[in-house]
């Protein structure tokens, strides 16, 4: 199977922390919120400015994309989501007047817009596909001879059973499903299914990272016409939220009138794409206090946020972190110690310490392993004290920012 990758998706989650216990200003609090129980993404065909409505509005939106100078080594280049998906109206990989042929039968013709969507559902029990885990793939069509696995388009209810009985094991749920994609749905669309799995929280993280995709062949080689990334929307850091192992139904709702003409069409997964997280939170001798340290790494960048929780569940925002070549310096491994002010100190001597002060907490971390420590200083009640950072681009070595 040859694969393209295209472009990341986002849907993120991450760890689970204990309770804490300092009280502050409500209005500094952050407080988490479960996540919904479904999420996604859709489009429609002409809605260049993406209010859900094709009008003038949007052929004006396309005329001054077309008006401006544009590389044309831009066609290959990732900007489905933000360009060719909006302004290529007749899915032909490029964008040039013949889009703007199509606007305007659009403007006079609306409901003839084409539709599209990319959905995701919590389930209560389903079966993953052995090609999920094998090959980071989920159901998406075979790039080399231009087919489709057999199930990768749903294009009847017939075969709509057949695959939510191979995805899903809760009856209800399959029925829920059978009558929202009924025979009216499969007359101007396809369907693509894939059961996914997603953990997170307390050390253990999946990213839910998939793409509903459509190739097609325009004589420059395969492009994408459609891209519609769904993953989770997270309104605060991911590592504050609690352990979850969820079930999710990707659905990916295709044209048909795209579908027949591509060369593959279906849901692919980019969860291989995915960052490292080491999320670790620490509590004060007394037990009276906990700080959060949320870190994240992708490729060779890497950063994190301190927060102090407080008594009544909720974070507040101290200071963020700032290492080099991916460096996660904040471990579960470490042990007490005592400095000569007597305070208490927990680390592992090497990546961190935490000391725990009278009247403040000080951090200390590595900005990359084996390198030069960074010093972070708070109060009990969450305020950022001082925060010096050895050899920071724009600060002298040992300059303390208050």
């Amino acid at each position: 199977m040859k694969k393209i990758i295209t472009a990341a998706a986002a849907a993120l989650t991450a760890a689970a922390l204990t309770c804490s216990l300092m009280p502050a200003n409500a209005a500094d609090v952050i407080y988490i919120e479960e996540n919904p129980d479904t999420w996604g993404y859709s489009a429609v065909q002409g809605d260049t400015n993406l209010d859900s409505e094709v009008t003038i509005a949007d052929a004006v939106a396309l005329q001054g994309y077309l008006m401006k100078e544009r590389n044309p080594e831009r066609r290959a280049v990732l900007t489905y989501a933000n360009e060719l998906m909006r302004y290529d109206l007749n899915y032909d990989g490029f964008i040039d007047a013949f889009d703007m042929v199509v606007m305007r039968k659009l403007l006079v013709e609306p409901e003839s817009a084409l539709t599209m969507s990319f959905t995701v559902d919590k389930v209560s029990s389903g079966v993953i596909s052995s090609y999920n885990s094998d090959e980071n793939e989920m159901s998406f069509g075979n790039l080399i001879d231009g087919s489709y696995r057999e199930d990768t388009i749903i294009s009847d209810t017939s075969a709509l059973s057949s695959r939510l009985h191979e995805l899903l094991t809760d009856e209800d749920e399959i029925q829920r499903y059978i009558d929202k994609y009924d025979d009216g749905f499969f007359e101007t669309h396809d369907l693509s299914l894939d059961v996914a799995a997603q953990s997170c929280g307390e050390g253990v993280f999946t990213r839910l990272g998939s793409a509903a995709r459509i190739l097609k062949n325009t004589g420059d080689g395969l492009v994408n016409v459609i891209v519609l990334f769904s993953g989770h929307t997270y309104t605060e850091d991911i590592g504050l939220y609690p352990k979850t192992e969820t079930l999710l139904l990707m659905q990916a709702e295709l044209p048909k009138q795209l579908t027949d003409s591509a060369q593959a069409a279906g849901i692919l997964d980019l969860s291989f794409l995915e960052s490292d997280r080491n999320d670790q939170s620490y509590t004060s001798p007394d037990g009276n206090t906990e700080i959060v340290i949320t870190q994240e790494a992708f490729l060779f960048n890497s950063s994190g946020t301190v927060y102090l929780k407080t008594e009544d569940g909720g974070y507040i925002r101290v200071s963020d972190i700032w290492t080099d070549d991916g460096a996660m310096p904040f471990e579960s491994e470490g042990e007490w110690t005592e400095n000569d002010d007597g305070a208490k100190v927990y680390g592992n001597g090497s990546s961190y310490s935490i000391t725990w002060g009278e009247d403040s907490i000080t951090l200390r971390h590595v900005t990359e392993y084996g390198g030069e420590w960074q010093e972070i200083n708070i109060s009990y009640d969450g305020r950022l004290l001082s925060r010096t950072i050895p050899g920071f681009p724009g600060f002298d070595s040992g300059n303390v920012i208050s």
